[in-house]
């Protein structure tokens, strides 16, 4: 096996359950023998099979509604049993899983020599719903958490969290929101119509009398973009002579006024 100068050795390496016999001889200086000893015998331990498990989840990182698998391999082991999620009383496998928040499953297997243990998390990344809302005008906003970069379709990189407001679209328009973080993409996506609800402001009607609640301004036509003719100073008054009108985004009435400017003038700031 070896030559030593000491009195010991450490034998390593060895096959488990066999039985193994050292006679040792002494060597002098000049190189002259003993005769071997008597044999010392013993017989290695039988091997140990340690209980091993392994738990992956794929993808790591999932959005609203979305799924991960998990999937568990283990060797040397009776029984497994899991935590935040079950196994079916399988040693291996994999199952589905749709969390609402970042969550952690973990799973125990047991085994003749022992038990092993591993976990797995499933992030989860929250991008909040977006609101749906009507033709002409308006915005819509996002958060999201767990993400490293965003873009949207109205117009390449994004912000992580942030808003968009748009204008008149044309027809029915869907932006799209994706978002990636840890290797893994999620979108979320909002509709805008461009119907209008046929409704007709009852407020005031024809030949009515009415007063300002604050100092407005009297245009044109109805619309924003109309010449501004003048302004009524608060507790003005003035009749109705025509509308209502609903131009970007509010209810206009023509008023001829007691003393004055006449023209079109906004809903919200009469009586």
């Amino acid at each position: 096996v070896t030559t030593t100068t000491s009195n010991s050795y450490n034998d390593t390496g060895l096959s488990p359950s066999t039985a193994y016999t050292y006679t040792v001889a002494a060597y002098d200086a000049a190189g002259n023998a003993s005769s071997q000893s008597v044999g010392a015998s013993a017989t290695t331990q039988p091997s140990i099979n340690n209980p091993s498990v392994t738990l992956s989840a794929l993808p790591a990182l999932i959005g609203s509604g979305d799924s991960s698998t998990l999937t568990w391999n283990s060797a040397n082991i009776t029984s497994c049993t899991g935590t935040n999620f079950s196994t079916g009383g399988t040693t291996s496998g994999s199952v589905v899983v749709t969390p609402i928040a970042t969550t952690t499953y973990s799973i125990s297997c047991t085994g003749t020599n022992g038990t092993a243990s591993t976990s797995a998390t499933v992030a989860y990344n929250t991008i909040s719903s977006l609101p749906s809302l009507d033709f002409p005008n308006g915005s819509f906003s996002w958060a999201t958490t767990n993400t490293s970069s965003c873009t949207g379709s109205w117009g390449g990189t994004v912000g992580q969290n942030g808003s968009y407001s748009f204008t008149n679209p044309s027809s029915s328009t869907t932006y799209i929101l994706s978002c990636t973080g840890n290797g893994t993409t999620v979108q979320r996506s909002i509709t805008i119509s461009t119907s209008e609800t046929a409704t007709v402001s009852t407020k005031f009607t024809t030949g009515q009398t009415v007063t300002t609640t604050s100092t407005i301004n009297v245009r044109s036509t109805p619309s924003t973009s109309g010449t501004i003719l003048g302004t009524q100073s608060l507790g003005s008054t003035g009749k109705i002579i025509g509308g209502p009108v609903q131009a970007n985004g509010y209810w206009w009435w023509q008023i001829t006024s007691a003393s004055g400017v006449s023209g079109w003038s906004v809903e919200n700031w009469l009586k």
